[in-house]
Parts: structure tokens; sequence; C-alpha cells
């Protein structure tokens, strides 16, 4: 019988990649308190006589949300990383054998030329001359 306070070790996931939605909340809670926390972003400059950003505050804001993003996206990069997408589109299907002639005859031809580069002109080669005898 396990007692409050206790905890049962047996019970506790071994996988690394298993998903802790409490920390995802508490982050995500501490994102939006930080977010919606504006008390000194602004200060009265009284030789102006009007108020001012306080930029170091926000600018500190905007790190330690950065910071808790990039936390999440670290702990769990399927949820919280950068989306990363590959769109293929294959519509070579779609042409006709003559259109897939043609495109096969550019791919062909785009890599002889990386292969083999166009010849460039001769280098640029400056002689001495010598002045003229007076």
């Amino acid at each position: 019988m396990l007692l409050l306070g206790q905890c049962n070790v047996a019970a506790k996931p071994t996988d690394p990649r298993h998903h802790h939605p409490r920390a995802d909340f508490t982050f995500g809670e501490q994102i939006l308190d930080i977010a919606d926390n504006s008390a000194d972003d602004w200060s009265y400059n009284e030789k102006a006589g009007k108020l001012s950003v306080n930029k170091e505050l926000v600018l500190r804001s905007k790190l330690r949300i950065e910071a808790r993003q990039f936390h999440m996206s670290r702990l769990h990069p399927q949820t919280w990383g950068n989306k990363q997408t590959l769109d293929v589109k294959n519509d070579w299907n779609l042409l006709t054998d003559e259109e897939r002639r043609r495109k096969a005859e550019e791919l062909i031809a785009m890599i002889r030329e990386l292969r083999e580069p166009p010849p460039q002109p001769p280098p640029l080669v400056y002689r001495a001359e010598e002045a003229p005898d007076d």
C-alpha cells in the first residue's frame, strides 16, 4: 500500500520519449504569465514628462519566453519543435512521353554541366614592360 507522498519506482516509464503533459502545461503557463506581465514595461521619465519603454525588461521577458520555448522544443521535438515538411510533387505520371523525354534531357544537361563546367577564359597575365630609352 502506497502512502501519500510515496512513489512507485516500478510504475514510472523508462522510455525517454515519454511525454510529460504536466511539464508542458507548466511551461505554457509560465510563458503566458511572462507575456501578460507588463507591470514594469513602462516607466515615467521625469525629464521628458512622459512614459517611456523599459527596453531591458521587455527584452528580458522575450528572452525568458524564448528560453522556455527552446527547452520545450528540445524535450518534445515532435510536439514543440520546428515543423519540417518536404513537399514532393510527382507530376511525371501526368506528363506525356514527349514531355517526359524533354524533362529528362534537361536534367541530363544540368548534370553534365555540373560535372564538366564550361571552359573558362585564360587567366590574365600582366607583363612588366620596360621603359623606353630616351
